[in-house]
């Protein structure tokens, strides 16, 4: 552990809180007391550990690092009672065959024509896959059920034409897991028609191991896509560190464009920043005929949202996907804005 960073070691999923725990003690010249992460023990299981620090400064004053202590995390009853349900929960799931995929279209502003699919897990209780993936991240399981998620993704490839690519979620963890790479070079679905989406909320300490992982897999067609793109800072450090092929603009920028010069201007420069990468744009969220004529008037590529198709489980749909013209060139003028 000697000269090992701590991103490098606590738990993925508690990587944006750790570092806003430090973040906001540089920023103070403070420390922090009791603050609960899960760290990656050797074996790959994550410990709980409360963790405190004092700021050590040097003569002048001046913050020069920290001190502290980490202890194992208190036992709560409760808590190890609702981690002991979920982890059961988790490992039922992942023995049967429970879990399914929904699938979305994305359309190519171009042609109106399906373009490519995200795949979106469906859980048997109905709860949503966030719940569910934290659940497991906390019991331990995370990697295990996102293998299962894009297993499961994979398996869809048979119901989706040639042209069509298909969209998998996945995590840095996942991404670095040696799982994932058998189950790619197993697949009968060709790295030419596999996208693999990392989210804007998820952490990244490792860029260079996650570029250096990828790299041959992008070498044979592979292609990366960054999700939620302008949700917050990190999608951009996502888009600059690892130049994807795909950038999907975060629903937040889409609602109310057409009506919004500031939305515009910075989807605008998403776009152009796309072009200096080599890297296409996709909309998410689309749920109104303005705002899809608004980002095509603006050059984005595709679009996915509830206008054109809610995510679904019944393949009758995605078959009818097949034929299917969306009208995504509708002509569009933007409104006259009037200041006082």
């Amino acid at each position: 552990m000697i000269g090992r960073s701590i991103f490098d070691l606590v738990c993925d999923d508690d990587l944006p809180m750790v570092r806003a725990v430090l973040s906001q003690a540089i920023r103070h010249g403070t420390g922090w007391q009791d603050v609960d992460a899960r760290w990656k023990h050797a074996d790959g299981h994550l410990v709980a550990m409360q963790g405190s620090g004092m700021p050590v400064h040097d003569r002048r004053g001046g913050l020069i690092g920290f001190r502290g202590t980490r202890r194992l995390t208190p036992p709560d009853p409760a808590g190890q009672a609702r981690v002991a349900a979920a982890t059961n929960r988790v490992q039922v799931l992942l023995a049967g065959d429970a879990l399914t995929i929904a699938l979305q279209p994305i359309v190519s502003f171009d042609s109106g024509a399906w373009h490519g699919a995200e795949a979106l897990a469906r859980f048997p209780d109905g709860r949503a896959p966030d719940v569910w993936f934290a659940e497991a991240a906390e019991a331990g399981l995370g990697v295990e059920l996102e293998l299962l998620a894009a297993t499961a993704a994979l398996a869809t490839a048979r119901h989706l034409p040639d042209r069509v690519f298909l969209s998998v979620n996945a995590s840095p963890a996942l991404i670095l897991d040696e799982r994932l790479h058998q189950l790619l070079d197993a697949s009968a679905v060709p790295p030419s028609r596999v996208v693999i989406e990392i989210t804007e909320h998820t952490a990244i300490s490792r860029y260079d191991e996650v570029r250096a992982v990828l790299a041959p897999l992008r070498d044979r067609g592979l292609r990366l896509a960054i999700d939620d793109a302008g949700a917050g800072y990190a999608s951009f450090s996502h888009v600059l560190r690892l130049c994807p092929d795909i950038i999907k603009l975060d629903r937040s920028l889409i609602t109310g464009i057409s009506a919004d010069p500031a939305r515009r201007a910075f989807v605008t420069a998403i776009t152009l920043l796309g072009a200096e990468l080599n890297a296409t744009i996709t909309a998410e969220g689309v749920e109104t005929t303005e705002e899809l004529a608004a980002l095509s008037a603006m050059g984005v590529h595709h679009a996915q949202g509830y206008l054109l198709a809610r995510p679904t489980i019944d393949k009758d749909r995605w078959y009818r996907w097949r034929t299917a013209t969306w009208p995504t060139n509708v002509a569009w003028r933007p409104k006259q804005v009037e200041y006082a």
